[in-house]
């Protein structure tokens, strides 16, 4: 007899968190609670200090990349541009604080394509930001005649100001 009755508490013991497990699934089912609201604070733009001329300050730099597409003015030969550009352009326009890095690229064609490029020459430069940038040529002596002699090479250059945002 005793066998029976523990065989009978242990029966009753199962069988009751069974019930209130469906009791509560069912009361999650029919019964619909909105969400709660999420409390989100309001973005308040800080603004920026002011300087001494009333001015904003400019805010802080992002790294940039500038890329420079250009053909070469007529009369000028490739191999001068080119000679230039390792000896002279990238040594001291690459040597700026903040030029991080400094490539010059010849278009060889356009891929699956018979037609010619609409640049020949690009220059990228990785830069820690266009004000500093600006500021490191204005303190390097050798950049004004670098800048002059870019012009007596370059046919309308455009410069592309880019921001990485992928990869």
């Amino acid at each position: 007899m005793a066998i029976k009755k523990k065989k009978a508490a242990k029966s009753k013991a199962a069988k009751k968190p069974a019930r209130k497990a469906t009791r509560k699934t069912k009361a999650k089912t029919t019964r619909k609670v909105a969400p709660k609201a999420k409390k989100t604070k309001k973005k308040v733009a800080k603004k920026r200090p002011v300087a001494k001329n009333g001015r904003r300050k400019a805010a802080p730099t992002k790294a940039r990349t500038l890329i420079v597409l250009f053909n070469l003015r007529r009369g000028v030969k490739p191999a001068a541009y080119e000679r230039w550009a390792q000896k002279t352009d990238v040594p001291i326009a690459g040597g700026l604080k903040s030029v991080k890095d400094f490539k010059v690229f010849r278009a060889e064609g356009i891929f699956g394509s018979k037609k010619k490029p609409p640049y020949r020459y690009f220059e990228i430069l990785h830069v820690t930001g266009l004000d500093a940038l600006v500021g490191d040529i204005g303190k390097e002596p050798r950049m004004q005649k670098v800048a002059a002699d870019f012009q007596k090479f370059a046919d309308n250059p455009i410069f592309i100001v880019t921001e990485k945002f992928a990869g």
